[in-house]
């Protein structure tokens, strides 16, 4: 459970299993056009990807799989496999409603990435790691995101799943990090510990305040 208020002026999200899920959109796609024995290639490919790597063009190349008829495909049907966390819409209304800035900073592809946040129903910048030309959990990714708030890093909490690119990163820049731990995880021991620590997204409303919130005046 989160535990006091962060002095922030602005929110920065990861998506995957933060704001978002695709429920393996990319496999899927993927499993569609190689074949079920492409399998472990198609995961090997998938995992070069995540790990920075391959580029995503080389990875399914190198599953034998035509990058265009991909990137296409994954496009064209990811309305029906993302989804929002429970309770981003309200947190992402709420952020708004209290004046307070929000960006998305994610590793990934471009349009996908974009276009995912779209369909979750995410309205501002979305940083992805292939458009911006670097990956979490480096320092420049998260330099683009503190540009993109127009706040300092210090007045910055941003909020993902994944302790490496996501907590590690965000510390390194400077911001404050919030771990959202759906799954009760165990954090690694081995790295610096978050800011502080949510199991669902809506906790953040309890950690940052914002503006609007603090300026309120009690109904007459």
């Amino acid at each position: 459970m989160p535990h006091g208020i962060l002095d922030v002026d602005a929110v920065g999200f990861d998506f995957d299993h933060t704001l978002g899920v695709d429920h393996q959109l990319e496999r899927t796609v993927a499993l569609a056009l190689a074949g079920e024995e492409r399998a472990r290639a198609i995961d090997v490919a998938l995992g070069a990807y995540r790990y920075g790597a391959r580029s995503i063009d080389d990875a399914m190349a190198g599953a034998g799989i035509d990058p265009e008829r991909f990137r296409a495909l994954v496009l064209e049907r990811a309305a029906a496999f993302v989804e929002p966390l429970p309770g981003a819409a309200r947190v992402l209304a709420a952020l708004r409603e209290r004046g307070i800035p929000v960006a998305i900073l994610s590793n990934g592809w471009s349009p996908l990435q974009e276009h995912k946040a779209r369909l979750v129903g995410f309205d501002g910048p979305v940083l992805v790691s292939d458009a911006i030309g670097v990956r979490k959990p480096a320092y420049a990714a998260f330099l683009r995101l503190e540009r993109a708030l127009g706040v300092p890093s210090a007045r910055i909490a941003y909020v993902g799943d994944d302790p490496v690119p996501d907590m590690c990163g965000a510390l390194s820049a400077g911001m404050r990090a919030v771990w959202l731990d759906a799954e009760q995880r165990t954090y690694p021991q081995d790295i610096a510990e978050p800011s502080a620590r949510i199991a669902a997204l809506l906790e953040i409303l309890t950690l940052v305040q914002g503006h609007a919130q603090e300026t309120a005046k009690p109904p007459a």
